[in-house]
């Protein structure tokens, strides 16, 4: 199968992806075949419009803290 989502964590044997904020799975790497980036953002279409810069940067700061 494919599986897009972000990488949690990942040691020799295995990769966590996180595919939403709510579920998370590991994959043997024996399992993988190919990994890849995405060519678009994970975060749905038109959140930068839905929130305040103040959010979009508190939100922007919060990521790059969990990763």
């Amino acid at each position: 199968g494919v599986f897009a989502g972000i990488i949690r964590d990942q040691d020799a044997g295995q990769i966590t992806l996180a595919l939403s904020p709510e579920k998370s799975m590991r994959v043997p790497r024996g399992n993988i075949r190919h990994m890849e980036p995405m060519p678009v953002s994970l975060m749905p279409p038109g959140m930068d419009q839905v929130l305040t810069r103040k959010e979009l940067a508190d939100l922007i700061t919060y990521l790059e803290a969990s990763q």
